[in-house]
């Protein structure tokens, strides 16, 4: 199925991205070079900027089963360690999640599609800013993709800590729900020497850290829900003045939409009931809003019986991961799923400074992608 892949070609293309990583809503380079190797391959149709700097080809008519497999074009902001001659030419950004390796997945798709006709219409979406939680919602939102609206939407991601080539499945759930929480307060300033001639927000940050942290203790929420203080600020670094604002930042997530709100909800709650104690302005931003990322069960029953066919090692997850990923978009409204593929058990985690993608995961990646296009109708 995948013999007459150019592999040793995906792999010079994957270390290109690699180089010229770019952040979320900045992909131009990287949505110029896919297009680029995209013509190569011949599709039926190429669709430029959607949802931002997205791209999209188009294999097959449009009168058959419609079948979307996304990967992502950002990188992220981490400065690379890593020395080989193909490291990030851009100060501080860097392809740390692998989607540079993703591209490469799907590029290697296309390369089996230029020559093989399938019965179905199949769209490789290279999707803008996942990283910040907005590139699938403003694709989704795209005029252009009424036009390649699909009946089923696939992804993957290479995962750490596993091993290289094992296939992940999960149904129902399969990454978290998130979101970040700006709170922020707003006192009287006044001289440290004569605090109580201000309105200091000193309490209520405690009382708020405290109270948000208890939630994660609490038997209120039917799944997982979790609440991490990530930072806070309160006052300038003045000895003279005594605080008079602070800004605190919270991530909450949650394996259920349903708990994500009533998360928030409570939350909400305990900074509204502080400031109004003490006597405080407060505001409350959301931010890297992330739906959960929900797998179709058949779907993923089909991907068991693609590993079983193909001797591919798989791997059913009994717990969803609790990391984020804004594909959670497009499964809430079409039939979708997304699976892990182990990238080693030794590799650095996604983030780090050190991590690189693994080449050699990508054929059994792509083998497991097209046998189960052809079990889709």
């Amino acid at each position: 199925m995948i013999s007459k892949i150019n592999f040793e070609k995906i792999k010079s293309i994957r270390k290109e991205l690699h180089k010229i990583a770019e952040l979320s809503s900045d992909e131009i380079k990287t949505s110029q070079k896919i297009k680029h190797y995209l013509e190569e391959f011949n599709p039926d149709k190429i669709i430029e900027n959607i949802g931002g700097y997205g791209i999209a080809a188009v294999f097959g008519s449009s009168n058959k089963t419609k079948i979307m497999l996304r990967a992502e074009l950002d990188a992220l902001p981490i400065q690379e360690v890593n020395e080989f001659n193909y490291k990030s030419i851009h100060p501080n950004v860097s392809h740390k999640c692998g989607h540079d390796g993703h591209m490469s997945i799907l590029l290697a798709c296309a390369d089996y599609f230029s020559s093989q006709k399938v019965d179905k219409q199949i769209i490789l979406l290279f999707q803008p800013s996942e990283e910040n939680g907005k590139g699938a919602e403003r694709v989704s939102a795209d005029p252009k993709f009424e036009e390649i609206k699909p009946d089923f939407v696939l992804s993957f991601h290479n995962l750490p800590g596993y091993q290289k080539n094992l296939i992940l499945l999960k149904e129902n759930t399969f990454a978290a729900a998130s979101v970040g929480m700006i709170i922020k307060l707003q006192g009287v300033s006044t001289h440290a020497a004569h605090p109580e001639n201000g309105i200091s927000p000193v309490n209520a940050v405690t009382k708020i850290l405290q109270q948000i942290l208890k939630l994660n203790d609490s038997n209120e929420f039917e799944d997982f829900a979790l609440a991490t203080p990530i930072h806070t600020n309160i006052g300038e670094r003045a000895f003279g003045t005594a605080p008079h604002k602070a800004e605190i930042l919270i991530t909450l997530r949650a394996f259920k939409d349903s708990d994500m709100e009533k998360l928030k909800k409570k939350s909400l709650k305990i900074v509204e009931e502080n400031a109004v104690s003490e006597k405080l302005n407060y505001s409350i931003e959301w931010d890297d809003e992330f739906q959960s990322t929900i797998n179709d069960p058949l779907l993923i029953d089909k991907l068991q019986e693609v590993c079983n066919e193909n001797v591919l090692e798989y791997q059913r997850l009994l717990v969803p991961f609790r990391w984020s990923e804004d594909f959670g978009v497009f499964t809430h409204q079409i039939k979708g799923a997304m699976f892990g593929i182990g990238s080693g058990e030794n590799s650095p985690q996604l983030h780090n400074p050190d991590y690189d993608f693994p080449d050699d995961i990508v054929p059994a990646a792509v083998k497991t992608i097209l046998a189960l296009i052809q079990k889709l109708n």
